[in-house]
């Protein structure tokens, strides 16, 4: 009963209101839902919107989608994550960081001669897909609750 009123409030148009977070669990709790599992639908929520790396262009609208996304949920808690995330992405992936907005960081290639010939040469055989594939990675770390959390990767795979 409750999705279809949804569908007809989205059907309708109608304005999405914000909710806040202790509202969403009232409700929740009120018809049923665990809070878990209502807390990790927060996150990713929080996770997947507003990021960084958009869509936009008539390239994409003709050839299709250039973003690749990955959501995972972690069960460790998201300042651990972010900082190997991130200490994997300098050291192993060749990135460098561009943008901290938020729970959200932008990551590039490293751009100088080192890190060139280092990705062309490989001898460590770490591979370098991020850095050779993508344009940009953007990272997210939303906590879930505090031993876990939401992580997204977007990849901009557009050249």
């Amino acid at each position: 009963m409750i999705r279809r009123a949804v569908q007809l409030e989205a059907e309708a148009g109608s304005a999405d209101p914000e909710l806040a977070e202790t509202d969403v669990l009232r409700i929740a709790q009120e018809v049923g839902l665990s809070e878990a599992n209502v807390r990790r639908a927060l996150a990713e929520h929080r996770a997947t919107s507003g990021g960084l790396l958009v869509e936009r262009g008539l390239a994409s609208r003709l050839c299709g989608p250039g973003l690749i996304m990955a959501s995972r949920s972690v069960p460790r808690p998201a300042a651990e994550v972010q900082r190997d995330l991130e200490s994997h992405f300098k050291s192993n992936e060749s990135l460098r960081l561009v943008r901290r907005i938020g729970p959200a960081s932008l990551w590039e290639p490293d751009r100088g001669v080192f890190a060139s010939v280092m990705r062309s040469v490989d001898l460590f055989g770490r591979g370098y897909q991020l850095a050779k594939k993508s344009r940009a990675i953007e990272l997210r770390v939303v906590p879930i609750d505090d031993d876990s959390s939401q992580v997204v990767l977007t990849a901009d795979l557009r050249y």
